[in-house]
């Protein structure tokens, strides 16, 4: 199924049996969108909760939401600029990348293998999962940032958390600069 530009006044319940592409979205309210393969947006603005579940690949290149997002994915997550004014949580059978994110609330990221963070801010707690490794240019949390790579290493460029700070790996933790408001456990 591919829809080119779409307006909705309410809210929006839209799945497809195989593929889902929306070029340009807006969305009044809640959008819930589903797919048994792939899920790909390209521009999308909702009044309410977006979710979004791919069976294979979640691809999202810009989406500002104002209630919050639930995204999964049986593969890949690519996701692109997210401003969202609510909680962020996001799921991928495999791998996850995220380019710019501006959470207003708490943020939890699971990956199965790989997870790439560009430039990531939440105003609560944040918290990532990976099965492998962790890489990041830059997270930002207003609350407690805790990151797990059960089978790999995290590493990257600056990381700030207003509370605690707990990097957890079975292999290397390596950053630039850190900073922690109340305790950092590495």
């Amino acid at each position: 199924t591919v829809i080119d530009v779409l307006s909705v006044g309410g809210a929006l319940a839209a799945a497809a049996g195989n593929d889902l592409r929306l070029g340009t979205a807006r969305i009044a309210g809640d959008a819930a969108l589903g797919s048994a393969r792939d899920l790909v947006v390209g521009t999308l603005e909702a009044g309410g909760l977006l979710t979004g579940e791919a069976g294979r690949h979640l691809l999202i290149q810009q989406a500002s939401l104002a209630a919050g997002a639930q995204l999964a994915s049986g593969q890949d997550s690519r996701l692109g600029t997210l401003v969202i004014d609510g909680a962020l949580l996001a799921e991928a059978g495999r791998d996850m990348e995220l380019g710019t994110g501006r959470i207003g609330g708490d943020t939890r990221l699971v990956a199965g293998r790989d997870m790439a963070l560009e430039d990531l801010a939440s105003i609560g707690q944040l918290d990532a999962d990976v099965g492998r490794t962790l890489r990041f240019a830059h997270l930002r949390t207003n609350g407690d940032l805790d990151a797990t790579a059960h089978a790999g290493d995290i590493g990257g460029g600056a990381v700030e958390a207003d509370g605690q700070l707990r990097l957890q790996a079975a292999g290397d933790v390596r950053f630039d600069r850190a900073a922690a408001g109340i305790q950092a456990d590495v």
